[in-house]
């Protein structure tokens, strides 16, 4: 199950969030401020029985979204620029522009910040062991290494994922 649709905008669709669970969320808007107020959602949308409310993104697609931007830019060499493969062929290089310029640099920053707070919030403290090297008398022991073959409890996507597309709505950003 993918998490991204073909159209027009591709993306996750957004939820609504009740006006009256606002405070939850630890959120306030402020109507007189230029830009503090939230994307609304009118009732009956994206249901008929939905009483209206806030719109929002769940939190792990813009997540996602940050791991792969940096991915992508990891590997941006494998990408083909605009025209590689004939003149209507679409740029498929990552976001991120090769020099890095200031805004560049300040977007990947908000992507690694992200997923930074993401890993404290959602720390796993699933251990794991370390392989016995050679001489054990050195601490940690000469050519130890980690397992990365531990046993992981994870979280069921897959649910999320179809609550997020049976119960969302799509937005186009302005």
């Amino acid at each position: 199950m993918s998490a991204a649709r073909p159209g027009r905008w591709r993306g996750i669709p957004a939820i609504v969030i009740p006006f009256e669970k606002l405070p939850l969320l630890n959120r306030t808007e402020n109507p007189s401020r230029h830009g503090s107020r939230f994307v609304t959602a009118r009732a009956g949308v994206p249901h008929p029985s939905s009483p209206g409310g806030y719109v929002g993104v769940t939190e792990v697609f813009h997540h996602l979204h940050c791991l792969n931007v940096l991915r992508q830019h990891v590997w941006k060499d494998a990408y083909a620029p605009a025209g590689a493969h004939g003149k209507a062929e679409k740029d498929e290089r990552p976001p991120l522009p090769a020099t890095l310029r200031r805004e560049a640099r300040a977007h990947a920053d908000h992507y690694v910040d992200t997923l930074r707070q993401a890993f404290i919030c959602t720390a796993d403290v699933t251990p794991y062991l370390i392989y016995a090297g050679g001489d054990g008398s050195d601490w940690p022991p000469k050519n130890s290494r980690e397992d990365f073959k531990g046993l992981y409890k994870y979280r069921k996507f897959k649910p999320l994922l179809k609550y997020v597309w049976d119960n969302g709505i799509m937005v186009r950003p302005q």
